[in-house]
């Protein structure tokens, strides 16, 4: 029997709920379009690295900042930079003794091509992935390479070995010689002598750091 139904009452409204966006839908979008942001800087970067001829940022020779010079162009900023560092005389010592070494006539010379070959080879040497993680250190720290120093050690051997002859608490040898019927002798005595090998790598030590050159060197 239908005259008993309310039509108005018993009219419930069906509600129709729209599907939402989960927040785990939403971190994925982000993710990724973050990966592909990274994927094309990775690629512009190692891109970037791949064309450059100059030398990486955060390389220095001998403190000279060389970051994107070409080789060229650093070992011509090094070679100044010594040259305005090294002096034409050094000094060394013994106690209360003094004497001068000239760094031209000891051939005092600093092997900046090398150091300037190595300089370029940084960020070179693995594979994309190795070079460019040793970019970025470099581009965040600092990547410093020393030139190996040369001198002539044979005449720097010979001249150590005359200021020997000159220290005033050197070694004196006996000696004798005759005077008409008489034996004169005369004793020697104690003292010191240039080490020669240890006072060269002390001088080699000074000229690599290039720093206190005004000051004497310890022999």
């Amino acid at each position: 029997n239908t005259s008993n139904i309310d039509p108005i009452s018993d009219f419930k409204p069906v509600k129709i709920e729209k599907p939402k966006k989960s927040i785990m839908s939403i971190l994925g979008i982000i993710f990724g379009i973050l990966i592909i942001i990274i994927l094309v800087a990775l690629i512009g970067f190692t891109g970037y690295n791949a064309l450059n001829q100059n030398i990486v940022s955060g390389v220095h020779i001998k403190d000279v900042d060389v970051s994107n010079l070409s080789k060229s162009d650093a070992k011509y900023q090094v070679e100044n930079y010594i040259k305005d560092k090294l002096p034409a005389e050094i000094k060394v010592k013994h106690g209360d003794f003094e004497a001068t070494l000239s760094t031209s006539q000891i051939s005092t010379e600093y092997d900046i091509k090398s150091a300037v070959n190595k300089a370029y080879t940084v960020g070179r040497q693995g594979n994309i992935f190795q070079n460019n993680f040793y970019i970025l250190s470099t581009m965040f720290g600092k990547v410093n390479i020393e030139p190996t120093v040369k001198v002539d050690e044979e005449q720097l051997s010979k001249t150590l070995s005359e200021m020997s002859a000159q220290l005033p608490d050197k070694v004196e040898d006996s000696s004798y010689y005759i005077d008409g019927n008489n034996l004169i002798v005369t004793s020697g005595k104690t003292g010191n002598v240039v080490d020669v090998e240890s006072s060269i790598k002390n001088i080699k030590k000074s000229l690599v750091n290039l720093y206190n050159l005004d000051q004497p060197i310890e022999l």
